[in-house]
């Protein structure tokens, strides 16, 4: 059996087995939903989330489905703060008799049929959505609904372009012209990381919430079961399911793996793991959990302890945030490379100096011009900021998205210390880099 200390996750190879798998749904439910969703803007009850009243620095609950939430759940009356759940928890807390704040819809298969049963006009609930959820859920809720596009960090993705065009207007004075200007209904874009918690915690913290809370975010089987005990209704009653984890059938189960803390769990949860953790490095958001499941680099605080004082708890410094959480990302292969500009892009790499300074070498080489607004690629590993614009000879040319690769290696030869990985300090130079590319070019013409 595999331990989670050697396991790997390729999120190109997660990424793109999705987009197959669910793109075209949420092609088709955005096309369902689009009449619905512009009614719903037209008539005030649908908004964009930034346009939400911010909340004055609230604590909240973020909520997975691991066994550990059976254990937390029933302390939630008392919870003054902030609840974040999806549409797979809604009607278990409302079995308890907690209503959320907020259900965030993520996946294109969450549907109202998941949380019918309930009478949510009674209830302080709002949903949380993009355009491509599943029709029933955008033309049922009674609620208000707050939208957001999805972020897959490419400008021509579905998302970004066609879809965020479809839900545009055009003002009546400009209706029959040619070149109007189109408005966007849905202007926030929200970075995806895979599972629910890190759309929740983005979402909490647009809304103005801070200090998050997990519960039954395991990411591993615990307690004797593989997820928490939910309710359903159906026909006024209430309906127990339980979802048991049996250690005979281990043999049977494909990509079960032992955690580092001695937990079973599977490969994809910790590819769930990890994408929690990039999104905690993204927002860079003070974090706690309160389970004892596979997330033990997170501090910890116990449900009774959070809810006796309600979230008051000291805040995590970005140091903190960044050193921790790259700590963990770096021993499984991923870096977070920082641009000049604030900006954040996660690699995954095989060979950490090598690949490392390849990426970053390779985004230095992209300029724009910012006079003519042409894009160009100077295959050289030189500074060639400042030079006058090929294209209109007006404009100097800028980087695209600068790097500072001195500072990025020195992050990461500090990592690549703390965590004792074996490495060679000059490999992190850029004349190293040369040199083993041309080494790599002498092989390919002996081969």
């Amino acid at each position: 059996m595999n331990k989670e200390s050697n396991v790997r996750t390729n999120s190109n190879l997660y990424n793109n087995k999705t987009n197959q798998m669910q793109l075209i749904h949420e092609q088709w439910n955005t096309a369902y939903n689009h009449h619905t969703i512009i009614e719903g803007f037209e008539n005030k009850r649908f908004k964009d989330i930034a346009d939400e009243l911010k909340v004055n620095e609230i604590p909240a609950i973020i909520l997975g489905s691991g066994a550990s939430l059976d254990k937390s759940i029933k302390y939630f009356k008392d919870w003054k703060g902030g609840i974040f759940c999806t549409t797979s928890q809604a009607l278990t807390l409302m079995y308890y008799n907690i209503e959320p704040d907020y259900i965030v819809a993520l996946d294109p298969f969450c549907s109202y049929k998941e949380i019918e049963g309930i009478d949510w006009s009674k209830t302080k609930t709002k949903l949380i959505a993009h355009p491509g959820v599943f029709p029933d859920l955008i033309k049922l809720w009674p609620n208000e609904v707050l939208m957001y596009i999805e972020n897959v960090a490419k400008e021509d993705s579905f998302y970004s372009s066609v879809q965020k065009r479809m839900f545009s207007f055009k003002s009546k004075e400009q209706e029959y012209d040619r070149n109007p200007i189109f408005n966007y209904y849905i202007r926030t874009e929200i970075t995806i990381f895979a599972c629910s918690p890190p759309i929740q915690i983005f979402c909490a913290s647009l809304l103005g919430y801070k200090n998050f809370f997990l519960c039954g975010c395991d990411f591993a089987y615990v307690d004797g079961k593989e997820r928490f005990t939910n309710y359903i209704k159906k026909e006024d009653k209430w309906i127990k399911e339980e979802h048991l984890f049996n250690k005979k059938d281990i043999k049977e189960k494909k990509d079960i793996i032992k955690t580092d803390n001695g937990l079973y769990t599977h490969i994809s949860h910790l590819y769930y793991k990890k994408n929690l953790f990039c999104a905690w490095r993204l927002n860079e958001c003070t974090l706690y959990t309160t389970d004892h499941g596979a997330i033990t680099e997170i501090p910890y605080i116990s449900i009774q302890k959070l809810i006796k004082n309600q979230g008051k708890i000291k805040r995590q410094t970005i140091d903190f945030v960044k050193n921790t959480s790259e700590k963990y990302l770096n021993k499984i292969n991923t870096y977070i490379v920082e641009t000049v500009n604030d900006g954040k892009a996660f690699v995954e790499v095989v060979y950490p100096a090598i690949d490392l300074m390849k990426y970053m070498a390779v985004l230095n080489q992209k300029y724009t011009c910012p006079e003519c607004k042409m894009n160009f690629i100077i295959e050289d590993y030189l500074n060639h900021i400042g030079m006058e614009c090929p294209n209109c000879k007006k404009g100097k040319l800028i980087r695209y998205s600068e790097i500072n690769i001195e500072d990025n290696c020195k992050r990461f030869i500090k990592l690549l210390k703390s965590n004792k990985i074996k490495f060679k300090e000059e490999e992190f130079t850029i004349e190293y880099l040369q040199k083993w590319e041309e080494e790599q070019r002498k092989k390919a013409q002996t081969t």
